[in-house]
C-alpha cells in the first residue's frame, strides 16, 4: 500500500511539474513540445543537441549567404558570427518571400539542430534545420504559469 501511495504521489508531482513548464499566451496554454535551449548552450555543447528538436530565442538576420540566429543584436551588428547559428532556409523554401518580415527581429524558432552544418564558409556555430515554428518574440505577451 505504501509503494502504491508513493507511486501515485510521484505521478501527480510529475504531472504538475510538467504543467508548470507550460506558457500562457492571453487565455491560451501552449504546451512545451520541444525543449527550450539557449543559444549559449547550443554553441558550448553542440554534440549534446545534434540531431535533436529544439526551441530557441535569438536575434534573426536573413540575407543571401548570411542567414543567422544571433545571441544578441550587437553580435550581428559587430559581425560576431560564431555567436550565431546558421538558419537553413533555401531560396526554394515555399515561404521564403514571407520570411523577410522576421529578419532583424528577436524571434522564437523551433527546428532540428545540426552541429556539423556551420553555415556559409563555416562562419556559424551549427545550424537549425527543418524549421517548424518561427514567430517574432514579444516577451510582454509571454508569461510563465505561476506556481501555487
Amino acid at each position: 500500500m505504501k509503494i502504491a501511495t508513493c507511486l501515485l504521489l510521484l505521478t501527480i508531482y510529475s504531472f504538475n511539474h510538467k504543467l508548470n513548464n507550460n506558457i500562457i499566451i492571453g487565455d491560451h496554454v501552449v504546451l512545451n513540445q520541444e525543449p527550450d535551449v539557449s543559444l549559449v548552450n547550443l554553441i558550448a555543447n553542440p554534440d549534446k543537441y545534434n540531431g535533436k528538436k529544439i526551441r530557441v530565442i535569438g536575434y534573426l538576420h536573413l540575407e543571401f549567404e548570411g542567414n543567422g540566429l544571433y545571441l544578441h543584436k550587437d553580435d550581428y551588428d559587430h559581425a560576431i558570427s560564431k555567436n550565431s547559428i546558421w538558419v537553413s532556409i533555401g531560396p526554394k523554401h515555399p515561404e521564403v518571400s514571407n520570411l523577410k518580415q522576421y529578419s532583424d527581429h528577436y524571434v522564437i524558432m523551433e527546428g532540428t539542430y545540426n552541429s556539423e552544418m556551420t553555415g556559409h564558409m563555416g562562419m556559424n556555430s551549427g545550424s537549425i534545420e527543418n524549421i517548424t515554428r518561427l514567430d517574432i518574440w514579444e516577451p510582454a505577451n509571454w508569461k510563465p504559469i505561476k506556481k501555487k
